[in-house]
């Protein structure tokens, strides 16, 4: 890997990774650096260093970030976001269920085609099972390295310009590079009303891949059989990431 440090954005399934690569792209534009959105290792031949090195890339956003290959990076300055599982659990049902593209994706297919057959109910839980990759990969992330800024994705929706203010400063490309009032016109641009068709968020389009634009919605979906499951399964999850201090929930 050569000298040149690469600017990274990793993100995970349902984590709002389509709407910050947007707001990621129109930036690059401005500042004529060459951005690459990757979502499985298949695309990288499983080495994201000399992948990066081979196709000069300024900028990566990698969606389902894994850490084995993310730690192979040398030079790497970048912002890493991650989201309550119990609200990526709603929002995957909800998108494989109707909106998420399954070209490519044979498995996705199959699957959509499973939970047309069953409940909500029994849907929220076999969809959290098919994800169960994303989950580990949440858990065994290193939220120790120096040079990536560790965000929510609830805290990026709460304040999306002072945390894009924070993030393109961490990255060195705020203020001379990037302005505020630049800033402010591409978050505009990709807002979740404009992306969402004019919908304000909290008002609900199951069938859009911006369905509601809202965290705290599992609260909404997830029954006691719900809370069950994912207390057995993914407290410690919750409570590695800070979302929950024990089972009290």
């Amino acid at each position: 890997m050569s000298n040149k440090v690469l600017l990274a954005y990793f993100g995970h399934h349902k984590c709002a990774s389509t709407w910050i690569h947007g707001i990621l792209t129109e930036v690059c534009k401005e500042l004529s650096l060459k951005i690459e959105y990757v979502h499985s290792h298949k695309q990288f031949d499983s080495d994201l260093e000399s992948f990066v090195e081979r196709n000069n890339i300024d900028f990566l956003t990698y969606a389902n970030a894994d850490i084995d290959f993310v730690e192979k990076i040398k030079n790497l300055k970048g912002f890493h976001v991650i989201r309550d599982p119990r609200d990526i659990a709603v929002s995957s049902y909800f998108s494989h269920l109707y909106s998420h593209p399954t070209d490519g994706w044979k498995e996705l297919a199959r699957h959509r085609e499973r939970l047309q057959t069953v409940s909500q109910e029994e849907g929220l839980i076999l969809d959290s099972e098919f994800i169960s990759l994303n989950f580990k990969q949440l858990y065994d992330w290193n939220y120790a390295m120096p040079n990536v800024l560790e965000l929510k994705m609830e805290e990026i929706i709460g304040d999306p310009r002072g945390k894009f203010v924070e993030i393109f400063a961490h990255l060195g490309i705020f203020g001379e590079k990037i302005s505020l009032e630049r800033l402010t016109e591409i978050l505009e641009q990709k807002s979740f009303s404009r992306l969402a068709g004019g919908r304000k968020p909290g008002d609900e389009d199951i069938h859009s891949h911006f369905r509601k634009g809202i965290p705290g919605d599992w609260i909404n979906h997830f029954n006691e059989d719900h809370k069950k499951y994912f207390k057995e399964k993914y407290n410690q999850l919750l409570i590695k990431l800070g979302y929950e201090k024990g089972t009290d929930w």
